[in-house]
């Protein structure tokens, strides 16, 4: 999933991973993604609901930004 977009894509076992793509290794997350990749693929996650993957890609960006902030803050 890419987490800034909301873009889910099925990546084959032992292919290279999309940029700005993560994969999702939590069970439930995973079991999520793919129900909704089975209605439709390319399939697209709204980043405003409440749902879990939403949630989910929101820590990731949150925690890009928090990162980017702490390297700012070093010097």
């Amino acid at each position: 999933m890419n987490p800034n977009t909301g873009e889910l894509r099925r990546i084959a076992e032992g292919q290279a991973m999309p940029d700005g793509f993560e994969a999702l290794y939590d069970k439930r997350l995973a079991q999520l993604a793919r129900s909704k990749l089975d209605r439709d693929e390319p399939a697209q996650v709204n980043l405003r609901s409440t749902s879990p993957l939403a949630q989910w890609a929101k820590k990731k960006r949150k925690a890009k930004l928090a990162a980017a902030s702490r390297r700012r803050n070093r010097k």
